[in-house]
Order: C-alpha cells, then sequence, then structure tokens
C-alpha cells in the first residue's frame, strides 16, 4: 500500500518537528536529496510515525515523498510483489522496517531491487524515535571529514591486526580493498540511518584469529556474555561462549548458505551521538568501536562474498596495527581512538 505522506505531521508537535527536522538533515546531507525528485519511503505499521516523518520531510525539501506500508505476515524470505512494482522511477529509498533475523535474505533482496536504477538508498532497520533525536542529528560536516581522513589513513595497507582489551587478536588482509563510508552515498549504492561509519570488503579467505565479540551481534542484540568466534583462513571455524542460546541461534544464521560463514566486512564507528543500545543499526556507528561482518559484501568495492546473508558482530577500544607491503607497520587506531 503506497500513499502520499500525512500532512498533519506538517502541524504536529514539537516532538513531530524534532524527528522531521533531523529526517531532513539526513536526507539532505546523506542521500542528497533533491527538488523534484521521488523519495518512496518503505516501513512497517509498527515504523510508521518516523517513516511518515522521513516522507514530510522529502516533501519540504521539494522532493516528492510516498510511503509504501508493508503487509502481509513475518518475516519475509522475498520481496513481495507489490513492492517489486513500486521500485521503478525513484531517485532516493528510505527503509524503515522492524530488524528481523530471518529477514536478512529479504532485506538483500530488497537493497539489490532499490540499487538498480541508481538510487541512493538509506537503509534503516530498526531506526526509532530515539535516534532521530540523537545519532541522526549529528554534525555531518564533522563526521563527513573525519571519516574521509581515516579513510586517507587505511590508503596502501595491506593487512591489519586488531587486537581489544576484551580479547580480540585477529588479522584481516585488506589489500586493494578500499574503504567507503555510509555518510556518502552515491547512486547506486547504499547506506545507513545513523550514518557515521567507514567500512571495507577484506580479503575473504585469508584473515586468521579470534574475535571476542563484547558489543552486539547483528539482529540479536547484546549478549549476557563475551561470544568467541575462531576464524581460520576467512571462514568460521568455531563460536563459544556462556551465552548457550545465543551461541546456537548464531550457528544457525552463518549457516544459511555457503558465504554466510566467510568474512564479508570491517567496519569501524565514528558517530559520537551513537549509543550502544543492542540496536546494530546504532551500535556498529558508536565511536570507539568496531565491527567484523560474515556473508555479502559484493556491494562493496572488490567484495567477491554473494551470500544472502550479512551478519555483523561488534567489539569495543579496537587497536588497529597496519602492515604495508615494504614490511612497515603503522598504529592507526589506539583503545578505539584515532592516533593523530
Amino acid at each position: 500500500m503506497t500513499y502520499e505522506a500525512d500532512s498533519s505531521l506538517a502541524h504536529g508537535s514539537d516532538s513531530d518537528e524534532e524527528i522531521i527536522n533531523g529526517a531532513q538533515a539526513a536526507l539532505r546531507c546523506v542521500t542528497e536529496l533533491k527538488p523534484g525528485e521521488n523519495c518512496l519511503v518503505i516501513a512497517d505499521p509498527e515504523n510508521e510515525q518516523v517513516a511518515g516523518a522521513f516522507a514530510e520531510a522529502a516533501n519540504r525539501l521539494g522532493a516528492v515523498g510516498q510511503l509504501h506500508l508493508l503487509t502481509g505476515s513475518r518475516p519475509f524470505m522475498t520481496v513481495p510483489d507489490s513492492l517489486l512494482e513500486e521500485l521503478q522511477d525513484q531517485s532516493v529509498f528510505v527503509n524503515i522496517f522492524r530488524s528481523l533475523g530471518d529477514e536478512t535474505p529479504f532485506r538483500i533482496q530488497l537493497i539489490k531491487g532499490e540499487c538498480q536504477n541508481g538510487a541512493r538508498i538509506a537503509h534503516c532497520p530498526g531506526l526509532t524515535t530515539s535516534m532521530m533525536r540523537g545519532s541522526v542529528k549529528v554534525d555531518y560536516a564533522k563526521m563527513k571529514q573525519d571519516a574521509l581522513n581515516l579513510i586517507a589513513a587505511f590508503e596502501g595497507v595491506d593487512s591489519v591486526h586488531i587486537t581489544t582489551p576484551g580479547g580480540t587478536d585477529i588479522v584481516l588482509y585488506i589489500g586493494n580493498r578500499p574503504f567507503s563510508t555510509d555518510i556518502i552515498v552515491p547512486p547506486g549504492q547504499f547506506g545507513n540511518l545513523p550514518a557515521g561509519e567507514i567500512f571495507c570488503a577484506p580479503h575473504e579467505d585469508r584473515g586468521d584469529g579470534l574475535i571476542v565479540v563484547d558489543g552486539s551481534i547483528g539482529d540479536l542484540g547484546l549478549s549476557s556474555f563475551p561470544i568467541h568466534i575462531v576464524v581460520k583462513k576467512g571462514r568460521v571455524s568455531s563460536i563459544t561462549g556462556e551465552d548457550t542460546d545465543r551461541v546456537a541461534e548464531l550457528e544457525r544464521l552463518l549457516a544459511l548458505d555457503e558465504g554466510a560463514s566467510m568474512l564479508g566486512e570491517l567496519g569501524i564507528g565514528l558517530n559520537p551521538l551513537a549509543k550502544l543500545t543492542g540496536n546494530m543499526l546504532e551500535d556498529e556507528k558508536a565511536g570507539g568501536t568496531a565491527h567484523i561482518a560474515f556473508g555479502m559484501n559484493v556491494n562493496m568495492p572488490n567484495g567477491k562474498n554473494d551470500s544472502h546473508t550479512h551478519r555483523d558482530v561488534l567489539f569495543y577500544k579496537p587497536t588497529f596495527n597496519a602492515s604495508y607491503p615494504d614490511g612497515t607497520t603503522k598504529v592507526i587506531m589506539q583503545d578505539g581512538k584515532i592516533v593523530k
């Protein structure tokens, strides 16, 4: 079901205005929405308030904002036919719906369909009103410059040795795998809101070591105890931890297809307003954190993992010791802080 933005939001409460203003800033700075462009906001009924604010914000920016509400039994495994018909002739998409672990294949198919015709996508499963009043209202200009500076610091790096106080100790290879940032969304690409990370696709078959997940896990939230993931030649070798239910669920999700347990992403959070709540959409943007994902990365420069799923795991206060092809090394981050 697709319809125009609810005009009543234009004269709503101060709270509504704060959310709409945050949506305007994000659409203008991240997706660079322009007057006259079409903007389709895809949401479920649980997120209609925030979705309606984005559609109204698009209209205030001079674009044509519409809202498509997802209907039907969840979880979705594929994009409903009624929505597929709406993916043409759009300049910008905003995806705002519940983040369900079993819906990763649906989300990946949706993003691929949205990117096909060169649209810019703000992908926000799990976006909340709290984020709209907080991390979405960040200083985008400063954060963008921080991201570009950090990307420049990684230029020419062959591998990174990542360690944390929590016990993470892993080497990933990133030669010819450049970093990007979700603060800039080019045509045919997507980023998240809240924005605030840089990321790359590490070599899928060369990473080795231990990840100690003392933060959150994509779609599964925060764990009561650290989760230990052993990686050998880029693939998950074992998962252990006292939270046995969480371990079993992560094992299931990383076995959905051949690429689900293979390296897919290395990301670093840069948003100073992002809070750690167990919602990976915001957690992975938080300053002082980093995350590694397993699964799909073909949307990233030179990525080769075409899995139908993508699962992030987050850890605190990472140190990045970079190695170059000539054998020299440099510490780029120390305990979650960028080394100047």
